[in-house]
């Protein structure tokens, strides 16, 4: 397993996020995901899969 321990809160050129979207979040996506990537995931790569799985969530939500 190849452990991810950067800690990037303090990224000069990240990415705006909603309000909901905490940093906490940002690392445990980042910290969960991580292993199945080889290349290293960015803190934007995790702000955009949170965003797809908020889309996801609100598309199944719906009522048909």
């Amino acid at each position: 397993m190849h452990p991810f321990t950067a800690d990037l809160r303090c990224a000069p050129s990240a990415p705006e996020h909603p309000d909901w979207m905490t940093e906490d979040l940002i690392q445990a996506t980042l910290r969960t995901w991580q292993p199945y990537y080889n290349e290293l995931l960015t803190r934007e790569d995790a702000i955009d899969m949170i965003l797809a799985a908020s889309r996801l969530f609100g598309a199944l939500s719906r009522p048909s």
